[in-house]
């Protein structure tokens, strides 16, 4: 968003379009409620929470490419 400020790009895609919105709003709620089940895998094997972290980065950023590369613009 800052981004298209400085271009002058007004507003920013990142509040008007309606689908972008809807995906923080998802993501927001996926991660409330995992916390409770995160928290206590991380209480319990310090050293998993390590591995589950890593993997989860992997597979967010396979998915993150992949929708940016077949993404039409």
């Amino acid at each position: 968003m800052i981004r298209d400020v400085f271009l002058g790009d007004l507003p920013p895609v990142g509040i008007t379009d309606w689908r972008l919105l809807v995906a923080v709003w998802t993501a927001g709620f996926f991660i409330f409620g995992l916390h409770p089940h995160l928290t206590e895998v991380r209480q319990e094997r310090p050293r998993l929470r390590l591995r589950l972290i890593s993997q989860s980065v992997q597979w967010l950023d396979a998915a993150g490419l992949a929708i940016f590369a077949s993404a039409e613009h």
